[in-house]
């Protein structure tokens, strides 16, 4: 015989860090939830979402991930599709915030682990992209991680959501910046034009111009630096002097010296106006 808990009708909201909505269990038909514990001890599924929630609330994020599996696998069983659906939703809070907690801890395997299992949860959590990009970071594979990205773009965009495209192309960026300090240049290119093809944005086309440039592919680097100024006028922002410096000393490779001379001649900043001046003359000569 079991023993029966009567669960009135609850409902509150509530938002974690990062802006990820929860709601308690709510018997949406104004009809009370009864939730049965059999003799054995086993718990319903409306009782493991509840202790699931509680668990998210008080931020022990490993319980409250395994609490919402373990609610998912007896609503599936069980048929119910109500707690089923809230503990998908809330699943995806707690693996997200458990997978970051791995990461701080340097577990990037088993913050792998978490995230992908809340992708095979709901395919549509592609908040999860970003944690597994941050993974693969750290572990030095950068065409996973690029790859992770570009699903986390593209989710962005499928939701217009300019926040998710901005933290994508940031976290991009400063991927491909520190690619660039190391001089892997082929990896810059091949990620940043497949960016590109996905969200055109002035920063990412100048660290592609940059690296073909210095990789010695000064017609390349040309094009994408041009397309660095276009953008930059599209996007409203100031051409920075590193793209006219950059510009300049392609043109000068080309044998250009009338456009080397023009791009020198924009430079402002004390950073690189003596060596732009240098350039200047000694293409006059």
């Amino acid at each position: 015989m079991g023993i029966k808990f009567n669960m009135k009708k609850i409902f509150f909201n509530l938002f974690l860090v990062g802006g990820l909505g929860i709601s308690a269990f709510t018997n949406g038909n104004s009809q009370e939830a009864v939730a049965t514990v059999a003799v054995t001890g086993e718990k319903s599924a409306i009782a493991l979402y509840n202790e699931g929630l509680e668990a998210l609330k008080a931020k022990d994020f490993k319980t409250s991930f395994t609490t919402f599996e373990a609610a998912i696998a007896k609503a599936t069983a069980d048929k119910n599709e109500e707690v089923l659906g809230l503990s998908k939703k809330n699943i995806v809070s707690a693996g997200y915030s458990y997978g970051n907690a791995l990461l701080t801890e340097k577990n990037n395997k088993e913050a792998l682990n978490i995230f992908q299992k809340v992708l095979a949860i709901d395919p549509a959590a592609n908040l999860m992209y970003q944690g597994i990009g941050k993974a693969k970071e750290t572990d030095g594979d950068i065409d996973g991680a690029a790859d992770a990205y570009m699903s986390y773009l593209d989710g962005g965009i499928a939701e217009k959501s300019d926040k998710k495209i901005g933290d994508a192309r940031s976290r991009v960026k400063n991927m491909l910046i520190k690619q660039l300090a190391a001089k892997s240049y082929s990896k810059i290119t091949k990620i940043g034009v497949s960016y590109l093809a996905k969200d055109s944005h002035s920063d990412i086309a100048y660290l592609v111009g940059k690296a073909y440039a210095d990789s010695g592919n000064a017609k390349s680097g040309i094009q994408y630096l041009q397309q660095t100024v276009e953008l930059s006028g599209k996007e409203g922002t100031k051409v920075e002097d590193k793209v006219y410096f950059a510009l300049g000393q392609s043109y000068e490779k080309t044998k250009d010296k009338a456009n080397a001379i023009k791009y020198l001649s924009l430079i402002t900043d004390p950073k690189f106006k003596p060596s732009a001046t240098a350039m200047i003359d000694a293409l006059k000569k």
